[in-house]
């Protein structure tokens, strides 16, 4: 029936599809709260290094914890994969967030709150 149909000359009653148009897009649009972009670009340096830690962490645990070539030998009572495959990683990060938080994070105004009805901020008593 489909090919008589198109041999008749009848158009066929499929739908037509659009073609989406991708425009490439502004990493940091101006109508953005500048308040909103610093906190963006806090989180994606600190994702960054969490994500830094998780790529020395379980390779490194996994090939010296694991197999003949352990790491079996022990630094104060702790197996040596261990000590540099979780220990030293996790001081690490945490000197890391210690010293982004104290150095580099920002304090934004964040304006006042909403007044209740009596003229006094939320939660205030």
């Amino acid at each position: 029936m489909c090919r008589s149909a198109a041999a008749s000359g009848e158009e066929s009653q499929k739908p037509k599809l659009r073609r989406l148009r991708m425009r490439p897009r502004d990493p940091d649009p101006p109508d953005l709260d500048p308040t909103f972009r610093s906190t963006r670009r806090e989180a994606a340096v600190i994702f960054a290094v969490w994500v830094a830690a998780l790529l020395w962490t379980v390779p490194f645990c996994y090939l010296a914890g694991y197999g003949d070539t352990a790491w079996t030998d022990t630094v104060a009572g702790i197996p040596r994969w261990v000590l540099w495959g979780v220990a030293a990683p996790w001081a690490a990060a945490s000197a890391f967030a210690l010293w982004f938080s104290l150095r580099l994070m920002g304090d934004d105004d964040l304006g006042e709150g909403n007044p209740d009805e009596d003229g006094s901020p939320e939660g205030a008593p």
